[in-house]
């Protein structure tokens, strides 16, 4: 999820080999066509929703890494 895509994953997403959908982050909900995220990636520029992202995934049991978190 995320507004725009650099051009490496842009391409990733147009062969289907990622799922994105253009948006800004609201809610951890299950991708289009699954039944649950398997990982989750908070990789935005901005601290805060990279801190929700983590928040909702755990609540959601799901496996992340915060990449503005040198812990991870």
């Amino acid at each position: 999820v995320s507004p725009t895509l650099a051009a490496p994953l842009a391409e990733l997403a147009g062969a289907g080999r990622i799922w994105w959908q253009e948006a800004g982050y609201h809610a951890l909900q299950a991708p289009v066509g699954s039944s649950r995220w398997a990982f989750v990636a908070a990789a935005t520029n901005d601290v805060a929703v990279n801190a929700q992202v983590m928040r909702d995934a755990a609540d959601a049991g799901v496996l992340a890494n915060d990449a503005s978190d040198p812990s991870g």
